[in-house]
């Protein structure tokens, strides 16, 4: 398990029970290995309708966006 992935969950979790219906993530853009990673992890939670980057004037692919679907 990576460090990042115990905080991610958590943070899925609570924005689902808050009733949310996006997630931003900031990740930076480096090398977009990490971007990558998380949305790899992302694909494999059955609450994740899908994601993407955010605009460019909001950070392009330093951030995903994630959209929760049912």
């Amino acid at each position: 398990m990576h460090e990042w992935e115990k905080p991610l969950q958590l943070r899925l979790d609570r924005a689902l029970v808050a009733g949310d219906d996006r997630l931003f993530i900031l990740h930076g853009k480096g090398s977009g290995v990490l971007r990558q990673a998380i949305r790899m992890y992302l694909g494999r939670q059955k609450q994740v309708l899908s994601w993407r980057d955010a605009p460019d004037e909001q950070g392009g692919s330093g951030w995903t966006y994630v959209d929760f679907g049912e």
